[in-house]
């Protein structure tokens, strides 16, 4: 059987706050990249070009695609990461937008409009050393909840191959949620967070403690949390059994403990920015 090593998504988005006039959105990523802001975009054009056919390259990137079916873009950013997953906080201001976008947004939020509201692209700017299945592009769109409110929607992702994935069926493809307001005497209580969406409040299909953190890819299958991504064996996905070719992560994972793996990552890092003797001096040292 073939083993497929997982790759990470190197992007993570979380919103941070919203309010009638603004909301920002917490990035992070592994690489340095380039962001854009994006306003009212017919995501469906986006979704013809990659959703029949996800395994074939796209005929166009998808930069080249959301420029084309959106009305507005910001200017880029250029997000520098001096540590792994450094965090960086990008601010929509309603009142910035020019007028003709202001009242297209009205329009949308009244339920005028099919166009998704916004919507932020990342990009990573060096790809030296990355493969043909690393991502190397995110675009997440976000739209207005029932409460008025902004939510992330949906998610795509391109590899360096130009092969672009929608990550909107995914939300289809976890298990049930399950419901453990009464454990079992000894049986841990779910970490659950009752301010999550819906599928971030699913639990682990393997431990059935954890919430749901991540979704394999290529299957989409939100079914894992970080713990158990890392336990399971052969990299091949506990619901339809295929292999595993990366993931996404689909909430913060600082409340769960480190795994074996994120600790050897970790002693890496030092290695390659201390040099080997002087990691291991300070191995000697601190000992």
């Amino acid at each position: 059987m073939v083993s497929y090593a997982p790759r990470r998504i190197p992007f993570s988005v979380n919103i941070k706050r919203t309010n009638p006039d603004e909301f920002s959105l917490t990035l992070s990523s592994v690489r340095n990249y380039t962001c854009i802001q994006y306003c009212a975009i017919a995501i469906d054009q986006l979704k013809k070009q990659s959703g029949y056919q996800p395994e074939r390259k796209a005929n166009r990137t998808l930069l080249d695609t959301i420029n084309l079916i959106s009305t507005w873009k910001s200017e880029g950013s250029q997000i520098n990461v001096t540590d792994d997953q450094q965090q960086h906080e990008e601010i929509f201001d309603f009142q910035t937008l020019p007028a003709s976008e202001q009242e297209l947004i009205h329009k949308i939020k009244r339920n005028e409009s099919l166009l998704v509201p916004f919507g932020v692209y990342m990009e990573v700017r060096n790809i030296d050393g990355l493969q043909d299945n690393d991502i190397v592009s995110m675009f997440v769109a976000l739209v207005y909840s029932k409460y008025g409110r902004i939510e992330i929607k949906e998610y795509f992702i391109e590899t360096l191959s130009g092969i672009i994935y929608p990550l909107t069926r995914m939300f289809e493809a976890g298990v049930e949620p399950l419901h453990l307001d009464n454990p079992s005497p000894g049986q841990q209580q779910p970490q659950l967070d009752h301010n999550a969406s819906p599928l971030q409040q699913q639990l682990c299909i393997v431990c059935q403690t954890h919430p749901v953190t991540r979704t394999i890819l290529p299957c989409k299958h939100a079914c894992l949390c970080k713990i158990c991504y890392f336990r399971i064996k052969d990299d091949i996905c506990p619901i339809c059994r295929s292999p595993i070719l990366s993931f996404f992560v689909l909430r913060d994972e600082s409340f769960l403990p480190r795994t074996e793996d994120e600790e050897r990552d970790d002693i890496s890092r030092d290695i390659r920015r201390m040099g080997w003797w002087e990691f291991v001096k300070a191995v000697w040292n601190a000992g």
